[in-house]
């Protein structure tokens, strides 16, 4: 196959996208994949101990480096399947038209939509999370007071109102992509800054490392893509996305070097990644 397609075709880069741009999209795909995505850190919430967290987190990068060969070699071979064809990004469903019975082209379909909604359903459930747990009782202090069912109404009617702007916003543009354009714009700005000090942090040898460097990495990082993107306008994906990343990481390590918070609490956090919790009966049979 790699013999027979277009030249160039089999290229690692092409167009505007550089080895530098290829390294930081890299590194910011397995951070982000890996659970520096509200979504996907969910993996490691719902585990009972920190060793079954860490167990989960190597099936899930093992698993990674098997799916993308499945995912992409296809769209590799499009041009050989599909020769001439104009819209690149419509590989896929030019080749289940040709390759699929019209049955399990129906199943295509219907895997799609399926897909979509539980990936929009597990996001809008982070999202509303974050807001009735962290965001909410911080800016609203009332919210503290609300019982369990209170709490989970409140949940309930953020999920609704963040699906509903977000199919709003569709519908006004004419599905012109806009909602599309928006999710990239804020995974470019924030995913470098948020996920290194949120992945980096779970690590033993960045202790040192508190919430002040978490903090400003956060902050400066975005300052930067905010500047890169909007301020001086630059149409450089490598700069857009690098030069955020490597900021934010500078500024996490150096502030952890200079400024260091190491806390016994933190210490305790991090051990617990390589120990499973005593069971009750133990404890008790021990005391």
């Amino acid at each position: 196959m790699w013999d027979q397609l277009p030249a160039g075709h089999g290229s690692a880069l092409n167009g505007p996208y550089t080895p530098i741009f290829l390294i930081a999209f890299l590194f910011i795909k397995t951070f982000e994949y890996n659970g520096g995505m509200w979504n996907l850190a969910q993996r490691y919430m719902a585990a009972p101990s920190g060793s079954e967290a860490k167990r989960s987190a190597l099936l899930s990068s093992a698993l990674w480096l098997v799916w993308p060969l499945v995912l992409f070699i296809p769209m590799c071979a499009a041009p050989l399947l599909v020769p001439g064809l104009a819209k690149p990004e419509q590989s896929y469903v030019a080749m289940s038209q040709l390759l699929l019975p019209s049955g399990l082209i129906g199943l295509v379909l219907a895997g799609f939509f399926s897909h979509t909604m539980a990936m929009v359903a597990s996001d809008a459930n982070a999202i509303s999370s974050v807001i009735t747990r962290d965001l909410g009782p911080v800016l609203v202090p009332k919210l503290r007071s609300l019982s369990d069912a209170g709490l989970l109404k409140f949940a309930r009617y953020t999920t609704f109102i963040f699906v509903t702007v977000s199919m709003l916003i569709a519908i006004i543009t004419n599905g012109q992509g806009v909602v599309l354009k928006i999710v990239v714009d804020l995974v470019a700005a924030t995913m470098g800054p948020i996920a290194i000090p949120l992945m980096l942090g779970l690590l033993p040898w960045f202790r040192r490392s508190g919430s002040r460097a978490a903090i400003a990495s956060w902050a400066i990082g975005l300052i930067v893509w905010t500047v890169v993107k909007w301020g001086i306008g630059s149409t450089d994906t490598t700069l857009v996305v690098a030069l955020p990343l490597a900021t934010s990481l500078v500024v996490y390590v150096g502030m952890g070097w200079l400024l260091p918070e190491r806390r016994e609490s933190v210490d305790e956090l991090l051990d617990s990644l390589n120990t499973d919790p005593v069971p009750a009966r133990r404890t008790a049979a021990v005391s």
